[in-house]
């Protein structure tokens, strides 16, 4: 698990009234994004609540979420040459208990198929966030009811949370360390959506990946990552704290209690970084913003974490299972 031994930082929305010290909240609060890809126009509540909740520097504390407009689909497939066999068609005659990501081609960067021996949901990933005061939480568990290979998988849950709350937890893993940025990144996983909130103004990420200045993860550079929300839209969000936001929905209806392949990838090419998102299938592609910076660290995340702060009645919590999870 990370150290927290770092010094803490704690940065308050207006929204928020914290009693009894210093309280961490994981992440920053969604970002209402309207308006098209030429000019998405960004709530100032919720990008002041973005502001208040990034760049605590401490583990747990993490800036991330909100949204991005990536720009119209042009067909760029990044990362489309790296091979990533998320194992939902292949697995029924794998015996309990073998190593998934020494199936796989060499040189990835993360994986897990949470089925090692050590009985820890970890398996190649830290916690990033965990149960606060005020309602905030959720749990990762193995997960030994349903699988892509046997005998595990992690379930995520997002504990049920009021009005105007916030709740989650996620497993996240370095990417890369502090130096040159990739020109790809490709990260797949599998993902079964077992409990969706319907209520307004709720979501959830399913994965995501944050760029930061050093490992520190004081200054957060990019987040990037699929969000489900609560109105039944799933859609890539991109944010930058020194300006510029969007969001980019994915059109697939999501099921529920189904293995889904997820996928998320990133080429930079003639100082332009393109992006494919997908969900069973279903993809969209353009270009980001920004491209990525020359140097740069990263971290990938997955769990149904949730800041925004904003669903307009009490949530039922947010309930995922992953397995298979590998980047390159």
């Amino acid at each position: 698990m990370r150290s927290a031994a770092a010094s803490k930082v704690c940065v308050i929305a207006l929204l928020w009234i914290v009693t009894g010290g210093c309280q961490l909240l994981s992440g920053v609060d969604q970002l209402e994004v309207k308006g098209s890809d030429a000019g998405p126009v960004v709530d100032a509540r919720a990008e002041a609540d973005v502001v208040a909740h990034m760049d605590t520097g401490v583990d747990g504390g993490r800036g991330r979420d909100a949204g991005t407009d990536a720009g119209g689909d042009t067909g760029t497939d990044a990362g489309a040459d790296v091979r990533v066999d998320t194992g939902l068609k292949s697995d029924a005659g794998t015996d309990a208990g073998v190593d998934w990501c020494a199936s796989q081609d060499a040189g990835y960067r993360v994986c897990s198929d949470f089925d090692l021996t050590t009985g820890s949901v970890t398996q190649g990933f830290d916690i990033g966030l965990v149960p606060v005061a005020g309602g905030a939480g959720g749990n990762f568990t193995l997960d030994t009811s349903v699988f892509v290979s046997p005998p595990n998988a992690a379930l995520g849950v997002a504990n049920p949370y009021p009005k105007d709350g916030t709740s989650g937890i996620n497993l996240d893993a370095t990417l890369w360390p502090t130096g040159s940025t990739p020109t790809t990144v490709h990260c797949s996983a599998v993902w079964n959506p077992r409990k969706l909130s319907t209520i307004t103004n709720d979501y959830a990420h399913v994965i995501d990946m944050v760029l930061f200045d050093d490992k520190t993860e004081s200054k957060q550079i990019v987040y990037l990552g699929i969000n489900m929300n609560g109105d039944g839209t799933i859609e890539v969000l991109e944010y930058y704290p020194t300006g510029g936001a969007g969001n980019h929905v994915i059109p697939y209806t999501v099921p529920t209690d189904e293995w889904l392949p997820i996928d998320l990838s990133f080429t930079t090419s003639s100082g332009v970084t393109s992006f494919r998102a997908s969900v069973d299938g279903t993809a969209v592609s353009g270009p980001l913003l920004l491209p990525f910076p020359a140097t740069s660290y990263a971290i990938l995340e997955i769990g149904p974490a949730y800041y925004a702060g904003s669903n307009v009645a009490p949530s039922p919590g947010w309930t995922f299972d992953y397995d298979n999870v590998i980047c390159y």
